[in-house]
């Protein structure tokens, strides 16, 4: 039966760990000097350690998590633990270089002369090298991104917790193929360990530990909300916050300026990490970065199945339901960050007007493929006679903020009353009192029918009360012409 321990983080059940006596569980961040404290696993680390503890033990466990999630922390914590037993421990790495080239994650365990030797003689010996007890004990080999191990690498490592004459941990992706897990996860002995990212009351107390002091609810928040809990972007999102003075401290504590975005370090971080070698995966990140979320059909009209898909499997990509409707958006909104940073404005409006064209290929007959096909069209392409103006009324209802642009090429195009009435409602809700007056004397002057009257005198008179014009002294010269226009009916 499989060992599978699911660790959900909350305030009691994740803690930023004390340091043990004469040592620190922070490490430098960066230039900007910040000292990181270890982002909780308390009880991870506790079960990871009941396993190992045992000085003969040959315990086999794996820690499965997101990118970012804090694998390669933990993993070193636990390290850094065994070693004062005296207990061997070693190190397997994988990567992507090293996973081209049969043993190449275990170069270090073969000495230069068995070069040329036969391949099954070369595992042997890496195998009889790491699993090499002392009189401590057994040693302890720790496997990070187990996913990346070539195919020999992956067989000597499966060997070795098949054995039991080693302890082994290993560390990999949640959802992406790894040979050396497929069965050691099956096997009933073996302990897994799914990391979560960190939640809200985690964030906070990190943050209050790595700058010495309180941080403003607001600010937890937004750190929260942008890192989605991944340790590594967190601690990025901090760095680059500190490093150009965004994130401040006041009365109520640490502070960060709302309007601040990541800068390029932290943006070409994510993109790395984005990378695609196939134009296929590309377009469709380019794509979910301009229609996000983007209805899965659409996207798959537009983009290839296989790096869809292929992006899912990785966890850059998620695919969420709302009824019988499929939606496809980012897994991490730094994600969708990185994306849209490297999108250039030309690039953007020609993702739009294909997205545009494609709902019009599919007939158009969803909920909001109107309002989407305008917001894509906005800057260039066009809609049927009297779209523009729906389009317009539908984004003003749920308070878009391109509702002024798609009211103004309502008026470009159709030049009716009521659409110089919505231009004039979305100036009102900005607070552009002249602009909303002129707007509705011009939506005045064409209305034809009472019911068009009707509006225009409607909307004038709600922008005529003392919670919008509370800081107007004086009638401005757009009010003076529209009392002029309308003053008769609005006795």
């Amino acid at each position: 039966m499989l060992r599978l321990a699911r660790i959900v983080h909350t305030r009691s059940a994740l803690r930023v760990s004390a340091p043990a006596p004469g040592r620190t569980l922070c490490c430098v961040l960066g230039s900007g000097g910040t000292r990181w404290p270890l982002c909780g696993r308390d009880e991870e680390q506790e079960l990871v350690l009941n396993e190992l503890r045992p000085p003969t033990s040959g315990a086999s466990v794996v820690l499965l998590g997101a990118a970012g999630v804090g694998k390669t922390r933990l993993l070193r914590e636990l390290a850094a633990a065994v070693e004062p037993t005296g207990r061997p421990v070693r190190w397997v790495v994988g990567s992507p270089l090293a996973e081209e080239v049969p043993l190449g994650a275990l170069a270090e365990f073969l000495p230069p002369e068995m070069i040329g030797t036969e391949r099954a003689a070369l595992a042997a010996h890496a195998r009889r090298a790491l699993a090499a007890p002392s009189d401590a004990g057994t040693a302890v080999v720790f496997v990070d991104d187990a996913h990346q191990l070539d195919e020999q690498s992956a067989m000597v490592i499966h060997q070795l917790c098949m054995s039991s004459a080693v302890a082994v941990v290993c560390a990999a992706r949640s959802h992406v193929p790894a040979r050396v897990l497929t069965s050691v996860c099956r096997d009933e002995r073996t302990l897994v360990l799914e990391l979560q990212p960190l939640g809200p009351a985690d964030v906070d107390e990190v943050l209050e530990l790595a700058l010495g002091g309180a941080v403003a609810p607001s600010t937890s928040r937004l750190f929260y909300d942008r890192s989605a809990g991944t340790a590594l972007f967190l601690r990025e999102l901090l760095d680059d916050a500190l490093r150009c003075g965004a994130l401040t401290q006041g009365a109520d504590g640490w502070r960060v300026d709302p309007q601040w975005s990541p800068s390029g370090r932290l943006v070409e971080l994510v993109q790395a990490r984005l990378a695609r070698d196939d134009g296929g995966g590309q377009l469709a990140l380019e794509l979910v970065a301009t229609g996000e979320p983007l209805g899965l059909g659409l996207l798959l009209d537009l983009a290839p199945e296989g790096a869809v898909v292929s992006l899912e499997r990785d966890r850059i990509l998620e695919v969420r339901r709302d009824g019988r409707r499929s939606f496809v958006a980012f897994a991490h909104p730094l994600y969708r960050t990185a994306v849209r940073a490297g999108l250039g404005a030309l690039a953007s409006r020609t993702h739009g007007l294909a997205l545009a064209s494609a709902i019009e290929g599919r007939g158009a007959r969803r909920r909001g493929d109107l309002l989407a096909m305008a917001l894509w069209r906005v800057d260039g392409g066009d809609l049927p006679p009297g779209a523009w103006l729906l389009a317009a009324q539908r984004a003003f209802a749920l308070r878009h903020p391109a509702t002024t642009s798609l009211a103004q090429r309502a008026v470009d195009a159709e030049g009716v009353a009521m659409a110089w009435v919505v231009l004039g409602e979305s100036r009102a809700v900005r607070r552009d009192l002249d602009g909303a007056l002129a707007a509705f004397a011009a939506g005045r002057r064409l209305a034809r029918t009472d019911a068009e009257v009707a509006a225009v005198v409607a909307h004038c008179k709600s922008q005529r009360q003392p919670a919008f014009r509370e800081d107007v002294t004086a009638p401005a010269p757009a009010e003076r012409q529209v009392d002029e226009e309308v003053g008769d009916d609005l006795e």
